[in-house]
């Protein structure tokens, strides 16, 4: 369904409407749909997983193009509803409660993700970089912006395990029910991250660091040793958290003595700031 009015009839004939609970924003436009297929480079038998398959729309797609496709819907009436195919497995579930070890290794995710749980969604898959080598993704174009040019927790957090890149726009016409804001396509290219003593104790870390963002690094972290830290570094003793780069992060976390760091698990996935759409 890749029309409005393919989209009203699909849902009139079964008496649905999008949930607004559930983030549902249905991608209309098929020159979009077909643009993000292309942005995948998909080859015949390649393994993808879809979050949020919806109407199926962009699943069709995927599945023309010979991928074999884990679609994960949360919405029980529309995973009943998308059409049986030797290559789709269909899994009721909420993406963010489901365990992913059934991916094979170099899996591809393709999907519109529902725009409220943005974050959360991320911060689980980026990590995955022993199972998944990209994900193209249809978020809020003012969230991907945030991502790549603003610096934060959750922007830092994804930089360590990924290469990010805007691939275009998408006007908010082209989504049904139409959003306020515009989404944005947003490549992944997943990489083992630097090297790190505690992968997760270097997120509560920058969890700690950016609680206070407006305020120097010195009296948000109140570590003792940090001033001697950030000499060594060169780096100015009045830095804020925004200014620092990823790499920068992990010097000084590297010579923080562990005590002195929360042993919370990261998850990060509190911080999402994504607006409804």
């Amino acid at each position: 369904m890749h029309q409005k009015k393919e989209l009203l009839a699909f849902f009139n004939l079964h008496g649905l409407k999008a949930k607004r609970g559930l983030s549902q924003n249905f991608l209309i436009d098929q020159n979009i749909i077909k643009k993000v297929i292309q942005a995948a480079q998909l080859t015949p038998d390649e393994v993808v997983l879809e979050v949020g398959p919806g109407s199926g729309a962009l699943t069709q797609e995927l599945l023309a193009k010979g991928a074999f496709v884990f679609a994960v819907e949360k919405d029980e009436t529309l995973a009943r509803l998308l059409p049986p195919h030797p290559r789709l497995k269909v899994i009721v579930a909420d993406i963010l409660d489901l365990s992913l070890d059934f991916l094979p290794q170099k899996a591809k995710v393709v999907a519109s993700l529902p725009f409220q749980i943005t974050t959360p969604i991320l911060t689980k898959l980026a990590p995955l970089h022993r199972q998944l080598i990209s994900l193209i993704l249809i978020i809020q174009e003012e969230v991907a912006h945030r991502y790549t040019e603003e610096a934060g927790a959750i922007a830092l957090f994804l930089q360590l395990y990924a290469h990010l890149k805007i691939l275009f726009k998408i006007p908010a016409s082209s989504f049904f029910p139409s959003p306020k804001i515009n989404g944005a396509v947003l490549q992944l290219d997943l990489h083992p991250p630097s090297l790190l003593s505690d992968e997760e104790l270097f997120c509560a870390f920058l969890r700690q660091a950016f609680s206070q963002k407006r305020k120097m690094l010195r009296n948000t972290l109140k570590e003792p040793k940090l001033m001697e830290i950030l000499e060594r570094l060169s780096i100015r003793p009045d830095v804020r958290a925004e200014q620092l780069s990823l790499e920068q992060f992990i010097a000084i976390f590297e010579q923080l003595p562990p005590k002195t760091i929360p042993a919370a698990k990261p998850p990060l996935q509190t911080e999402t700031g994504d607006r409804n759409a």
